[in-house]
């Protein structure tokens, strides 16, 4: 048997005299991990998590990372896209004229007044995407085989209304981003933020609280993003977090010194 005798006294008075230098990391560390989050889930919140096709005849739409307009055309792209798929726009004249019965001809010609089907759009719509979001599909449905004869005049009018709502689920991310100095494009920050973001210095350490409140965040399965984020800001950091200690540790014995 072997026993060994270590008197660790001064390493304990040197590491308390590293231990400002180290609380100063820490803290840097965790704020910049905040930052990277932000940045990255804003990143994979949809617009800038957007399918998009590539320059060549050849191409293939593939889900990438886009930014500033192209994320904004984007979305606004996937709107029209699932609305054309629900809606076929018509003009509507409000009356018809009958000129068969049983399909055999009549002797006069019967105008008829014709009322309008689906008269709210927008209702439509939002039922469409709930169910799609329900049912956890990646296409919006009409949920019958034929398409949805509306005012083309409405339908305009619809398509240009939501799009005004593209960079709404991405502000939610706002208070954080604004919080952390994060830059966010003007159609994203136009939207009233419902997020927040709280850093918080404790006797354990260091903590940041960031949140995403936007109401249909749970559609979208946000959470989801949010945990691929923070599993990949957590890989990253595992592989420099050495070499942050290094450093920390570098400039500890320096300011010890007297060189800094």
């Amino acid at each position: 048997m072997i026993t060994i005798k270590a008197d660790l006294r001064p390493l304990v008075r040197d590491l308390k005299k590293f231990r400002g230098e180290f609380e100063r990391t820490i803290k840097e560390v965790v704020e910049t991990e905040a930052r990277g989050f932000v940045k990255d889930a804003v990143e994979s919140t949809p617009p800038f998590h957007a399918k998009v096709h590539a320059r060549g005849k050849q191409s293939v739409a593939r889900f990438q990372t886009v930014t500033g307009n192209v994320a904004k055309k984007a979305g606004e792209r996937k709107i029209e896209a699932d609305m054309d798929a629900i809606f076929q726009g018509v003009k509507l004249r409000g009356k018809r004229t009958i000129t068969k019965v049983f399909g055999k001809p009549m002797k006069r010609k019967v105008v008829v007044t014709t009322v309008e089907k689906h008269p709210d759009l927008g209702a439509v719509y939002d039922q469409r995407l709930k169910r799609r979001f329900d049912k956890g599909a990646k296409r919006i449905s009409r949920g019958q085989k034929a398409a949805f004869y509306v005012s083309s005049v409405k339908l305009a009018a619809l398509k240009s209304e939501r799009k005004k709502r593209v960079g709404k689920l991405v502000a939610g991310w706002a208070p954080a981003a604004a919080r952390l100095k994060v830059k966010l494009p003007a159609w994203v920050t136009r939207h009233a933020a419902r997020g927040s973001v709280v850093l918080r210095v404790t006797r354990g350490g260091y903590t940041v609280t960031i949140s995403n409140r936007v109401p249909f965040a749970d559609r979208v399965n946000l959470q989801a993003i949010a945990d691929r984020v923070l599993a990949g800001r957590s890989r990253k950091l595992e592989a420099r977090l050495p070499f942050v200690l290094k450093g920390a540790l570098k400039r500890a014995r320096l300011e010890s010194m007297g060189v800094l």
